[in-house]
């Protein structure tokens, strides 16, 4: 305030003398004429800090200005910070303990903590610990043997007794090895889910979820996701499995199939996953959907019980081979990784009229047959320019408003904002007199069921990073013609050599993202698979 209205015509005691800012000494006095008591100063005169001249005065006012209770603590920090954080036992001191050097005496403090602790579960909380559920005696276990200590509660944080980020990280791995439920899901995931809840009762939850998610997909029956190509006369030694790309279809491999089936498959079992049910797959979130996913199809692919996987994911189902991957790796089993111009999203445009045109394009519809007769170039080049850099979602406003050399592109979505969703879809249907995007089921009910799935996915793909590092091999098949995408790179994804231990081996086809898995390009890809 003193910057703002000029460094002269004080009208306290400053107006008098050539004072400026007061001293700190000055301040001091002050505080004290004013009825505050001093309680200390910060820096200290013979901190090194002090020669800044900037100073912090704690003080009190009155004898009641700080009467702060256990529960008052508890309080406030349950309105900041998760259940989780909150510490259980809260203790008030004159003084922190301090060593000879004058630093605190963190040494001291643990003895201390330790036996108010020790002191508080042997008197009330030895009861909680008799009602620990099953899971929670296994992970309580686990905590006692790498921990060193006695007792644990279900409220426990394990940082607070006495676990560190190494530790914790040993914890996951006994944790996977000891708990049947856990066995199918990777060691990053669970480590990350585990960081979010550290407490011996929310690590039990954890588990307790895995059990829910994975009845619930256990209702579904396996022939609702799971397709057999094959059947070998006798148990296979090696399993060969394709993963569904966006729209949850397996007719992006029809070649690769056909190719495969025409040679010795009596060893080999050929399957391939699909979106399976429609209401389980839409009701999964799609923060966790490649991951949940991915469970399920380890799981299923580790009951054929053999030791070579060879899996094959395009586009978006590169990002399930790769999850699922890991957890075959992590289970003991061989895997053979290919993924097929599986490109991670640079962007998080959900736009539902952009998503319709791109659904069109990856059915192979003929667009410039509805109303969506766009030029893919010029959309991209206009979305550029909407966001001028910005990494966000694009309002429908933004679409309409296209001028200029743009101005057709507006045209056509202000045209498209007056049907509804389900007009638009039906106008995508009739660009075509016969259909065959699914076999018998190319219907306009299928093809509404179809782009519900495709955006589902979607939404995931965009949330989508690969985290921690594979340890496996994988064999990149690369479309050198350019993808047909529209979408501008506006969030920079993490590239798969980055995260890849093994060998990454790129394999460059001239075809684009749509015809590197039709009849031509497959019969390229096809000794990769081998």
């Amino acid at each position: 305030m003193e910057l703002k209205g000029g460094l002269d015509q004080f009208t306290d005691d400053r107006r008098d003398n050539d004072i400026i800012f007061n001293s700190k000494h000055s301040w001091e006095e002050k505080l004290k004429v004013s009825g505050f008591n001093v309680k200390f100063i910060l820096p200290s005169d013979e901190d090194t800090i002090a020669e800044n001249g900037q100073t912090i005065f704690f003080c009190t006012k009155g004898d009641n200005a700080f009467n702060i209770t256990e529960n008052y603590i508890k309080t406030f920090l349950k309105e900041r910070l998760p259940e989780y954080m909150i510490p259980r036992n809260i203790r008030f001191m004159e003084n922190i303990p301090l060593n000879v050097n004058n630093k605190i005496d963190r040494r001291l403090l643990l003895t201390m903590s330790q036996s108010i602790r020790e002191t508080k579960m042997t008197l009330t909380n030895l009861e909680e610990k008799e009602n620990l559920n099953q899971n929670e005696k296994i992970i309580s276990s686990i905590w006692k043997e790498i921990l060193g200590i006695e007792y644990v509660n279900k409220k426990d944080n394990f940082y607070s007794v006495g676990g560190d980020s190494l530790l914790i990280a040993q914890v996951v791995t006994k944790m996977r090895k000891s708990i049947k439920q856990l066995e199918n899901i990777s060691w990053d995931q669970l480590m990350r889910e585990v960081l979010e809840n550290p407490t011996l009762e929310g690590m039990s939850n954890i588990i307790s979820q895995k059990e829910h998610s994975i009845q619930k997909m256990q209702k579904t029956s396996m022939s609702k996701y799971i397709h057999k190509y094959n059947e070998t006369e006798n148990a296979p030694v090696k399993v060969i499995s394709f993963f569904h790309a966006g729209t949850g279809r397996l007719i992006d491999y029809k070649h690769m199939v056909e190719n495969l089936l025409d040679k010795d498959m009596s060893d080999t079992q050929l399957i391939g996953f699909t979106y399976g049910e429609y209401q389980q797959y839409m009701e999964t979130p799609v923060e966790s959907l490649v991951q949940d996913r991915a469970n399920l199809y380890a799981e299923t692919l580790l009951e054929f019980n053999v030791d070579r996987y060879t899996l094959v994911g395009y586009c978006v189902g590169g990002f399930l081979a790769l999850e699922t991957a890991k957890i075959l790796l992590e289970n003991g089993k061989k895997v053979k990784l290919i993924m097929i111009d599986s490109r991670l999203c640079q962007h998080t445009i959900s736009n539902q009229l952009l998503m319709e045109y791109a659904y069109g394009l990856s059915m192979e519809l003929d667009m410039d047959n509805t109303p969506y007769s766009i030029k893919p170039v010029m959309l991209k080049e206009a979305l550029e320019k909407i966001l001028n850099g910005e990494n966000r979602n694009i309002k429908n406003s933004e679409l309409t408003k296209l001028s200029d050399e743009y101005a057709e592109l507006g045209e056509v979505f202000t045209n498209l904002l007056d049907m509804t969703h389900e007009e638009r879809i039906k106008a995508l249907f009739n660009s075509k007199k016969q259909h065959n995007f699914n076999g018998e089921e190319s219907t306009i009910s299928m093809l509404n069921l179809l782009y519900d799935i495709y955006e589902h996915t979607f939404n995931a793909m965009m949330r989508y990073r690969p985290e921690g590092i594979y340890s496996g091999d994988i064999t990149y098949i690369n479309a050198t013609e350019g993808i047909v995408n529209f979408y501008p790179d506006t969030n920079v994804a993490t590239t798969w050599e980055d995260m890849v231990l093994g060998e990454f081996k790129i394999v460059n086809i001239y075809a684009n993202h749509a015809s590197i898995v039709g009849a031509e390009h497959s019969k390229e890809i096809l000794p990769y698979i081998e």
